[in-house]
């Protein structure tokens, strides 16, 4: 059964999505080591208008969300999607189109960025000129996993695939609201709503779905076991869609926007533990006399360890949502610890799960399980300390602002802070490298064996 299912896909085509995916999370966090630099060392690079802080800030942010993820997404998706539909991708050529057009939208927002050109909006930086571009792409996109879908001979819809449905058609409507109308139309706290709801379902409603659809495929495979409930992951489904669309504006708490909008935020953002605990109780349910899996199956690991930073990524939100929480870590580095933890601690997580189960299928060899580990290591290390320095600086920053400490006073206080942030972030993205010479040196050695 396991080879009629992976006759459905095609490898070279996952492979080669998977292992571009992870030479951009090289670059973007690469540039994100140079940004933490110049925290501590403001000279640092300083002579090269190219390099300024604000141009590389957009290329991280934009590189990790949409060079890294995006891709790893639409790569993995060309993987799960043939095997849970027992059909192949309606429109193969249409996918390698997507490839070539996703990474000249990538090298050319990148060149844009450098030379300082963008809308000057958050997470929605990219020129105009590309959005439509991107509008395209996601189009083709559509076509290729609704066909797919649609001349499915499974009759049943694992919610693998209902997640990502929906998730595409989420990106499609946040893209749209979040790129243009405050571009051409809103302004003002119309367009500062707008973009909250915007950057905050970046999150919510485009990479949270595609993750989680990830994490459900992943996890029962990896523990040989079916997912714990069914049931339970439409219901956590459907409670994402209804809560988390309105969480944005929780960005915006004591700021001119009206202060309903802001009540809703902050409610809708409490709510949010409903979506995530079902999730947590599935996968755990899942683990019930497996646990040993994850001393033995890496993807199980990173699954796990994703979650877990999933689960307390939705307590630290809604618990930051608080008018009382606000008036502390608004502005602060707390708020990049957050945002850090979702974005990698759980999300990238269960990609590098999702690519330890599927590379040696793909390229024919077991991936050095050694070299996992220390991938697994470096980055759970790495991160855990720096978002604790994060969280620690962003309390310090909070604290001494209200007491109205001058502000150099407190960027001084806090640089120690910086250096090991930028320590931690290094042993990041070596582990990151790691990932990629692994899977370089799988395919290298698979090749040789052909």
């Amino acid at each position: 059964m396991e080879e009629s299912l992976d006759s459905y896909v095609d490898k070279g085509l996952v492979k080669t999505y998977l292992f571009t995916a992870v030479i951009w999370l090289c670059i973007a966090t690469t540039v994100g080591f140079l940004l933490s630099v110049k925290f501590w060392w403001p000279a640092f690079l300083s002579n090269i208008p190219y390099l300024a802080f604000p141009r590389l800030q957009m290329v991280h942010v934009n590189g990790v969300a949409f060079a890294w993820l995006f891709t790893a997404f639409f790569g993995v998706s060309y993987y799960y999607v043939p095997r849970l539909t027992r059909q192949k991708l309606f429109w193969v050529k249409g996918a390698w189109l997507l490839y070539f057009l996703w990474n000249f939208i990538v090298v050319a927002a990148v060149i844009e960025f450098l030379l300082g050109n963008n809308k000057g909006l958050p997470y929605a930086e990219i020129p105009i000129w590309i959005n439509y571009i991107v509008v395209v792409a996601v189009v083709i996109y559509a076509i290729n996993i609704f066909g797919t879908i649609f001349t499915r001979q499974e009759n049943q819809l694992y919610v693998s695939l209902w997640y990502l449905m929906a998730a595409i058609v989420w990106s499609a409507l946040n893209y749209i609201i979040g790129n243009w109308i405050p571009y051409y139309w809103a302004t003002g706290n119309e367009g500062a709503m707008l973009n909250g709801f915007y950057f905050h379902n970046v999150v919510g409603m485009m990479v949270t779905p595609l993750g989680l659809a990830i994490a459900y495929y992943v996890l029962p495979i990896g523990t040989d076991r079916p997912i714990y409930s069914h049931k339970l992951s439409l219901i956590g489904f459907f409670a994402l869609a209804f809560i988390y669309p309105f969480t944005g504006a929780h960005h915006y708490i004591y700021s001119p926007i009206p202060v309903w909008v802001q009540t809703i935020a902050i409610v809708t953002s409490v709510l949010l533990i409903i979506p995530v605990w079902v999730v947590i109780t599935n996968f755990f349910g899942t683990m019930k006399g497996k646990w040993t899996k994850l001393t033995e199956s890496i993807p199980v690991k990173f699954v796990i360890l994703g979650s877990v930073f999933y689960l307390l990524t939705c307590f630290q939100g809604p618990m930051q949502s608080l008018r009382s929480m606000q008036k502390i870590i608004h502005f602060t580095d707390w708020v990049v610890g957050h945002a850090h933890m979702a974005l990698y601690g759980a999300f990238s997580l269960f990609i590098f799960a999702a690519i330890y189960l599927m590379w040696p299928i793909i390229s024919g060899k077991e991936m050095d399980k050694k070299l996992g580990n220390w991938h697994f290591w470096l980055g759970f290390v790495g991160f855990s300390i720096m978002a604790m320095v994060l969280w620690a600086a962003g309390l310090i920053q909070g604290i001494l602002w209200i007491a109205q400490v001058p502000f150099l006073n407190t960027v001084w206080d806090i640089q120690p802070y910086w250096v090991i942030r930028t320590v931690a972030g290094a042993m990041m993205v070596l582990s990151f490298f790691v990932l990629l010479y692994n899977m370089w040196k799988t395919n290298k050695e698979a090749a040789s064996m052909d």
